[in-house]
């Protein structure tokens, strides 16, 4: 018996043969994106320090994190000469030299990336006597990183030659993490929006419910998503406009439930809310009642594997929304305990943004990009990324910084989009956020 640990030889082994049998169903669950079992594997705090930039606590939510960040990329891990002490029965520390390596392709072009190092983790034998993880961390390399900045992964992509974002041939390079929202297609039919999706090579996007809600507006949709392409990642759905938060007498709920079946039926990640115009309530009371009319909603979307979220919106909008900087968005998701969506048009000018998007960050599901011409007096007043004058590049990388592992939505609308049309408009668009997640190593 080790007067360290207080286990006999046998008992060592046997734990011994638990802790590999627990890496090697966590290696395997990722590999085959096996994300439950995956979630089972670690305890309800577990803390992961190498999957974003900020350690994420829990099973589930690195589950949720690498399920994202993995969704189209092959992975084969190996981990081997792995070093386990034991503190006693019930904790355990483990290093284990690691290498894996990731195949994806883009545009139809094959890119690659190989790391190695160690892994260095912590376990803990709960009282069902399974042993799972406590803590994980790595310290992973590869010969060739990006030389902006790491990436939401642990480390940056390695591009093989041809991986460029625009290939010799002129094939347009659409970045996985850019979405496309229906908005601009605001005229049209959504199957002409998920075939100019498909079109460019967008692989996520933004559908609404106003469209989604007519007669036959489901069932469109799901004849146009036959035979793949675009993913709907996000339902945009107005809240309480019957007519407000003040005078709302249910129906609010009542829809929201409704659009979180529509949108769990098309496999969506997320619902975001425009709250609804508050009456004559204070900013506080108006907070109170949409916290009270969105409760219901917030187990009916987490059922179907959803969250619900609010967005910042422009003070233009002031009768159908409340929460019109990022700071008011943060504190209306906190009192409502659902998730936000950061509208980087509608808050690009605040002092403090950083730290607000820092604040945003654990809860944030979706950011929306546009830009913004100085002197633009119209509403909307949105302009195709490059276009304006926000400084796009450095938010987006305070965004990535900030541990952000979601896709970017185009949100464009307004005279300037009109006047390219929404073709020309979304596909310049779509390019050119792609250029600058590629050179942040997104």
């Amino acid at each position: 018996m080790s007067e360290s640990d207080g286990m006999t030889d046998l008992e060592r082994l046997i734990e011994l043969q638990a802790i590999y049998r627990l890496k090697g169903r966590r290696d395997h669950a990722v590999d085959q994106k096996d994300w439950a079992t995956y979630a089972e594997l670690h305890t309800d705090d577990y803390v992961a320090m190498s999957i974003s930039s900020e350690p994420i606590v829990g099973g589930q939510a690195a589950a949720e994190a690498l399920s994202v960040q993995l969704a189209n990329v092959t992975t084969v891990h190996h981990c081997h000469t792995q070093v386990i002490d034991f503190q006693d029965r019930n904790n355990a520390t483990g290093v284990w030299a690691m290498e894996d390596n990731l195949f994806w392709t883009r545009n139809g072009e094959k890119q690659w990336l190989r790391s190695f190092g160690f892994y260095r983790e912590t376990y803990v034998r709960g009282e069902d006597g399974q042993w799972r993880f406590a803590i994980a961390n790595s310290n992973a390399h590869t010969p060739k990183p990006h030389p902006a900045r790491l990436s939401s992964r642990r480390i940056s992509p390695v591009k093989t030659p041809s991986s460029a974002s625009r290939s010799r041939s002129g094939t347009r390079g659409v970045h996985p993490r850019v979405s496309l929202h229906q908005v601009a297609f605001a005229s049209e039919t959504t199957t002409a929006f998920i075939e100019h999706c498909r079109a460019i090579s967008v692989e996520r996007m933004t559908l609404v419910t106003p469209l989604l809600m007519q007669g036959g507006g489901v069932e469109e949709a799901q004849r146009a998503l036959v035979g793949g392409g675009p993913r709907v990642e996000t339902v945009n759905h107005p809240f309480a406009t019957f007519p407000d938060l003040e005078s709302d007498s249910g129906e609010a709920t009542e829809k929201l439930l409704q659009a979180i079946d529509i949108a769990a039926t098309l496999g969506a990640r997320y619902i975001y809310l425009l709250t609804g115009g508050r009456g004559s309530l204070t900013w506080e009371q108006g907070a109170a009642r949409f916290a009270e009319l969105v409760a219901p909603c917030k187990a009916a979307a987490a059922a179907q594997g959803m969250t619900v979220l609010v967005e910042n919106a422009s003070p233009f909008n002031a009768d159908i929304h409340m929460a019109h900087t990022l700071a008011d968005a943060i504190t209306l998701a906190e009192i409502a305990g659902i998730g936000v969506c950061i509208e980087l048009h509608a808050c690009w000018t605040e002092a403090g943004l950083k730290k607000l998007v820092e604040r945003a960050m654990p809860m944030t599901g979706l950011v929306q990009v546009s830009d913004y011409v100085l002197g633009d007096r119209t509403a909307p007043c949105r302009a195709v990324p490059g276009d304006g004058a926000i400084p796009l590049e450095r938010i987006l990388g305070d965004v990535l910084d900030a541990g952000y592992a979601g896709v970017f939505d185009l949100e464009l609308v307004g005279p300037r989009i009109d006047a390219e049309g929404a073709r020309p408009a979304t596909t310049r668009a779509a390019e050119t956020l792609s250029r600058m997640l590629t050179k942040l190593g997104a």
